[in-house]
């Protein structure tokens, strides 16, 4: 996926939560989700866009 976004003329802006959340998932799965967003944005964006992906801590995930 970084090859494909790396030639194209979108940035993409990533933000991690701090502390960095736990995620309950199959990483195969959750890999494909992230790859789908990812392609999605790449296809249907702006050209010359920018793409965020960021993790969040709710107060849920606090305990």
């Amino acid at each position: 996926m970084r090859s494909i976004v790396e030639s194209t003329d979108f940035e993409v802006k990533l933000g991690r939560a701090s502390p960095q959340p736990t995620v309950k998932a199959l990483s195969v799965a959750l890999h494909q989700c992230l790859t789908n967003l990812l392609s999605n944005a790449l296809e249907y964006g702006k050209t010359g866009g920018w793409i965020k992906v960021e993790t969040i801590t709710t107060e849920s995930d606090r305990g």
